[in-house]
């Protein structure tokens, strides 16, 4: 199968990183169970990316490993300068990823980097999705039934054919830039 990139990005404020940390950890922790049980072999980073250095260093050693496609995920709010880094560094397809959760802003971290990513025109393709059990995260990445209500995303012609490979579930009838 695909060999995937994962880089979970956090608070820039040492302090709520140290709050947030665990509950970024336990999302990243789905998204790689779910991945893996699909078949895929993920690349993460060593752990959130919450500085300036970590955003371009742990871009860096996981473009090192050649992955078919980067998904940079937002469980909670990050700031955006830290995705601009990480993508410069990211020569591959992007994939925005946010859970949507009322206690934390993962969802406005994941906007807010795309609208930075657009301004740049870095191609990506933004997917969010409601995880109220583990379920939810492994039927996501399944292409036969994902649980939100979409069709599955035609990437951007940057991200080809590896983004179409997971069967997204974009919002929006066509890419986010291009």
């Amino acid at each position: 199968m695909a060999r995937v990139g994962l880089l979970t990005f956090s608070d820039g404020r040492d302090f709520v990183h140290a709050d947030i940390k665990a509950f970024s950890l336990d999302v990243e922790s789905r998204i790689t169970e779910a991945l893996e049980q699909a078949g895929h072999e993920v690349i993460r980073a060593a752990e959130p990316i919450w500085t300036n250095t970590m955003a371009t260093t742990e871009a860096r050693r996981v473009a090192d490993a050649r992955p078919d496609l980067t998904i940079f995920n937002y469980a909670v709010w990050a700031f955006p300068h830290f995705s601009m880094l990480a993508a410069a560094a990211s020569p591959g397809p992007l994939l925005l990823f946010s859970n949507i959760d009322p206690q934390f802003p993962g969802m406005v971290g994941m906007l807010a980097a795309g609208g930075g990513l657009d301004q740049i025109g870095r191609a990506h393709t933004r997917v969010w999705v409601t995880w109220p059990t583990r379920r939810c995260g492994t039927e996501f990445w399944r292409r036969s039934g994902p649980p939100l209500p979409c069709r599955p995303c035609r990437a951007v012609p940057s991200a080809g054919s590896a983004a179409a490979r997971w069967g997204c579930t974009p919002r929006w009838r066509t890419p986010i830039s291009g």
